[in-house]
């Protein structure tokens, strides 16, 4: 009884708790910090080398992109647990 409570969501107050509902929130955060860690990558890699950027923006840039894309990855995981 107690794991299809925990299964199906435990209600304290207004707010419903699910183990899937975190589960699923936490695997969206992990997919987004790895795209983000791949975008970091590529930007400075690819994009940023080429044009010969120089290196004190190159890595400003690319701290920015972290943040943003870790920041917009919590926010998502956060949505998609509910």
């Amino acid at each position: 009884a107690w794991a299809y409570k925990l299964a199906t969501g435990l209600t304290v107050g207004s707010v419903t708790i699910s183990v899937t509902g975190i589960l699923t929130g936490i695997v969206v955060f992990i997919i987004g910090y790895f795209l983000t860690r791949w975008f970091q990558g590529w930007l400075d890699g690819s994009v940023m080398a080429r044009g010969k950027v120089d290196t004190g923006v190159r890595n400003s840039i690319r701290l920015a992109v972290g943040y943003a894309g870790v920041a917009l990855a919590a926010l998502v995981g956060v949505s998609a647990a509910g």
